[in-house]
C-alpha cells in the first residue's frame, strides 16, 4: 500500500467516525443525572428548614455513594447552603431530622434500598429525570 492510499484510508476512517454519535461515559451520565436531579429538587423553591430562597442545594438523606437511592426524591431535600452545611458537619442531627421528616417506615425502607438495592441504569434514569424536569418547567411557565 502506498503512503498516499494509507493516508486516504486514515482520513476516510476519521470522517466516518465523526458521523457516529458517541456514547456518553458512565461519568458523563452520572454528571448529567446529578445536574438534572438537582434542578428537580431545587425547583421546590425554598429551603425546607429556614425558608430561604438563596443558594439552594440538593441535600441527600443517604449519601450519593448509594446509587440505588441517589435519584430518589423521597430522600432528598431542598436546603440553602447554610442549612446544608450545618447538617453536613452534624451528621447525627441530620439523621434525626431526616427520620422525623420521613417517618420510621419510609426511613427504614429507603435505608435498606440504599444498602442493598441495585444500581440504576443511568441512560434510563437520565431520560426519566429529563421528562420529570420538563414537566415541572412546563407547569411553571
Amino acid at each position: 500500500m502506498s503512503g498516499l492510499s494509507a493516508m486516504t484510508e486514515v482520513v476516510s476512517r476519521q470522517k466516518s467516525d465523526k458521523s457516529k454519535p458517541k456514547t456518553p461515559t458512565k461519568t458523563q451520565l452520572l454528571k448529567k443525572c446529578d445536574a438534572t436531579f438537582s434542578k428537580i429538587i431545587r425547583s421546590r423553591g425554598c429551603c425546607e428548614i429556614c425558608g430561604s430562597t438563596e443558594a439552594l442545594q440538593c441535600a441527600h438523606g443517604f449519601s450519593r455513594r448509594y446509587r440505588a437511592t441517589r435519584y430518589e426524591a423521597q430522600q432528598c431535600w431542598c436546603l440553602c447552603r447554610g442549612c446544608h452545611y450545618r447538617f453536613t458537619v452534624r451528621p447525627l442531627h441530620w439523621d434525626e431530622w431526616m427520620r422525623e421528616r420521613m417517618g420510621p417506615d419510609l426511613y427504614h425502607d429507603m435505608r435498606i434500598e440504599a444498602l442493598i438495592g441495585p444500581n440504576p441504569d443511568l441512560t434510563e434514569t437520565l431520560a426519566r429525570l429529563r421528562a420529570e424536569l420538563d414537566l415541572i418547567e412546563s407547569e411553571i411557565a
